[in-house]
């Protein structure tokens, strides 16, 4: 499942060098293959909330006009609704995602609920929300060992 994701987050990276450079059409076949093979990894393993992370990691950070915030308000929720299996810092970009998405789906009321929630937990994830909005986190070690690690071992 893994190899299933990255591969549709290189279709999906390959499909915005194909926009830059105005080829709409390739963008538009590599994007659709994309967004394809990623929700086939989650709907392969609907259960797996580990795969459902990965999803939401690769949508959260897509251009917003990619409407794939739907996608991940879903995928947060879904997520959010069974918190025992995550740690906090998981947990923190569960919320992160999720606030991004709300965003860019223009759900403004939610999104500043959501923040105003955050800030209560978290200030400096806050501050880091709305300073660097548009800055892709780099993988930490906790989605290593929580998220990857366990999926690459089949678990």
């Amino acid at each position: 499942m893994v190899a299933l994701v990255f591969y549709a987050y290189g279709l999906l990276r390959q499909a915005d060098g194909y926009a830059a450079t105005n080829d709409f059409i390739h963008a538009s076949e590599y994007a659709k293959s994309g967004f394809f093979w990623l929700d086939e990894a989650v709907d392969l393993q609907e259960k797996n909330q580990r795969v459902r992370y990965l999803r939401a990691r690769v949508d959260a950070y897509l251009p917003a006009d990619s409407g794939r915030c739907v996608v991940t308000v879903q995928d947060t929720e879904h997520m959010l609704a069974d918190p025992a299996i995550w740690a906090t810092t998981i947990r923190d970009h569960i919320l992160a995602m999720r606030y991004r998405a709300l965003r860019h789906c223009k759900d403004t009321t939610r999104a500043n609920a959501l923040l105003a929630q955050i800030k209560g937990q978290n200030a400096a994830l806050a501050q880091s929300l709305t300073q660097n909005f548009n800055v892709v986190p780099e993988w930490d070690s906790e989605e290593l060992t929580q998220v990857l690690l366990p999926l690459m071992k089949g678990e």
